[in-house]
């Protein structure tokens, strides 16, 4: 739970500004955070830890004792690791703790002073604590359907971050698999489509906010950044998600004629469930909105996908698609009803609670 205690802030973009949002302004990313746990994660037991992750200790009482128990080690260990970001010879650290006062749980400060008194910064710093974490874990994995809920999550905290992009992965991944079905493919491969589909745009977490949401065409430069995100996925998934799976998800704008990115391959390199998903994705982004464009009626989404056919995308794909429009569209409103639903929910009641928050931003309570 510790890991995601920010993911709030991808929504809220304040992750660009870490120290800025973690000392001034910490209620906007905290309650999107809470909401996103509770609503789209396997964690929603630990959600309310989560909004409660910058309170002191002493306003803590009223929780029941699991849920502060979490949110005061969140609370805790959060003000250290922005203290040593500060400064890193340890006077800012002692500070901290010596004048508290009721911020932080008596006994967590002392374990922390043991674990201070042996160097655990420097342990945290060079990545040793990864290896000692998962021998602690005893190399735990989740069950299959229990980690697909997590790729979900991570899934879902990109494309949550903007109406504009909230049902790009829904959609791509409901084309894909429409598209599969139709050429015969077997459930296996299926299941393969499915999550290379899921997981083609995870590395735009990455990307910032403001070329994600830009809305007009992208620089040179800012191009130049936004394509990093198919780097990003590998970098993500790859030894995680079988290789096969990964490769489906990585090579999404790749191009028959070896136009496409990031490493030019051409169509004998490509494989069918590739280049269903990489027909999937386009047919998803011409006729979604997006920060830069309304959606494109079907005639121009058909005309722009018959000229990429021609060289760029397999041909076969993308005359099913033309031949079968209506229905294949029809067969992705249900989720994207539904992810929309669950959008417009969340963001209502972040506005429900937001209201409840005084003017120096303390709780009135959940």
């Amino acid at each position: 739970m510790s890991i995601f205690h920010d993911i709030g802030a991808y929504k809220t973009d304040e992750i660009d500004r870490m120290v800025e949002f973690e000392t001034h302004d910490v209620w906007n990313h905290s309650i999107y955070g809470y909401l996103f746990l509770k609503y789209m994660t396997p964690l929603e037991k630990y959600a309310r830890a989560i909004f409660y992750h910058h309170t002191p200790w002493a306003g803590l009482e009223e929780l029941e004792e699991d849920c502060r128990g979490y949110a005061g080690l969140i609370h805790l260990a959060d003000r250290v690791d922005i203290a040593a970001h500060l400064e890193q010879d340890g006077p800012q650290i002692e500070s901290l703790l010596s004048n508290s006062r009721g911020a932080f749980n008596e006994g967590y400060v002392k374990a922390l002073r043991r674990c201070y008194r042996q160097k655990i910064l420097p342990f945290l710093e060079n990545g040793g604590y990864r290896e000692a974490n998962l021998r602690r874990c005893g190399g735990f994995m989740p069950e299959a359907a229990e980690a697909l809920e997590y790729l979900k999550m991570i899934v879902y905290s990109i494309d949550f971050r903007s109406e504009h992009t909230v049902t790009h992965t829904v959609n791509t991944v409901s084309l894909a698999l429409n598209i599969a079905r139709r050429f015969g493919l077997d459930e296996g491969e299926l299941e393969k489509i499915y999550l290379g589909a899921l997981l083609h745009d995870v590395g735009k977490i990455a990307i910032p906010a403001s070329i994600l949401e830009h809305p007009g065409k992208l620089s040179g430069e800012q191009m130049a950044v936004m394509r990093t995100h198919v780097e990003e996925t590998r970098a993500l998934i790859q030894g995680i998600v079988p290789e096969d799976i990964c490769e489906i998800a990585v090579r999404h704008h790749e191009k028959l004629d070896g136009s496409g990115y990031p490493r030019g391959l051409t169509g004998e390199e490509l494989t069918m469930p590739q280049r269903i998903v990489a027909v999937a994705d386009i047919v998803s982004a011409l006729s979604s909105r997006r920060s830069y464009k309304e959606p494109f009626p079907k005639e121009k989404t058909l005309t722009i996908l018959a000229q990429m056919s021609a060289a760029q995308l397999d041909p076969q794909i993308c005359a099913y698609v033309s031949e079968n429009y209506d229905a294949i569209m029809n067969s992705t409103e249900e989720g994207r009803r539904r992810v929309i639903g669950q959008y417009q929910g969340i963001m209502q009641e972040f506005q429900e609670i937001s209201s409840r928050l005084d003017s120096r931003g303390e709780r009135k309570g959940l």
